[in-house]
């Protein structure tokens, strides 16, 4: 199924799909609307995992810490952030 990450700007193309196969058949925990949903794996946040690794960016209205983790993936270069200059 589909859900809309809160606070998250989703990335398409390779991230996406790269995403898509890490994601499959692990058991994901989501609660809220499937429109601006919480998601957790493993017992981690969903997003702040995806946004922490450069997978996605933070939304406008994001919590604090999802911009801080945009904020650190930027810093070090990592997934969408490699081909910023």
């Amino acid at each position: 199924r589909k859900v809309r990450l809160l606070g998250v700007v989703g990335e398409g193309g390779a991230l996406a799909r790269q995403l898509a196969r890490y994601l499959r058949r692990r058991e994901i925990i989501c609660s809220g609307d499937p429109a601006s949903s919480r998601c957790r794996l493993d017992g981690d946040d969903l997003a702040s995992l995806i946004v922490t690794a450069g997978g996605a960016r933070a939304a406008e209205d994001a919590p604090s810490d999802l911009i801080e983790a945009e904020d650190q993936a930027r810093a070090e270069r990592a997934g969408l952030w490699q081909r910023e200059r």
